[in-house]
């Protein structure tokens, strides 16, 4: 089990995930999925910092097809209304958020299959761009 825990240092915000009786390491922005804030995560609003937090915790919590695809909703739902100075996330907290908006919810399935399509067009993109190299 673990937790994500948010506080201000000298004013900047960090974010870490702590694993009972294991190490403690800083969240990984993914920028590699998207970049609303390069620079830094924020929370107890809804802007581009909390976007990254919400991408980063349920692609870290969930995995990145998960993370992508309903991290938006995340962050109105949770990350906007986090209190401003700090904050603990438990893993179950998070995945029962999710698990309540999946279950019988047309939107989440097409916003699943939004993401798988635009996965399966990257892929297509990238082995046609190695055949086109040989």
């Amino acid at each position: 089990m673990f937790s994500y825990i948010g506080d201000r240092i000298n004013g900047k915000p960090e974010v870490k995930k702590v694993i009972i009786n294991g190490p403690v390491a800083y969240l990984n922005p993914r920028l590699d999925l998207r970049k609303h804030s390069p620079d830094h995560f924020d929370w107890g609003y809804a802007g581009p910092g909390p976007a990254q937090l919400a991408l980063a915790i349920l692609a870290d919590c969930l995995g990145d097809v998960t993370g992508q695809a309903f991290y938006h909703w995340f962050k109105h739902e949770v990350i906007a209304l986090l209190p401003t100075k700090n904050f603990v996330l438990d893993v179950e907290d998070i995945r029962h958020w999710f698990f309540k908006h999946v279950r019988n919810s047309t939107e989440a399935i097409e916003r699943l299959l939004l993401i798988i399509q635009e996965l399966s067009e990257k892929l297509l993109q990238v082995a046609n761009e190695g055949v086109q190299e040989e």
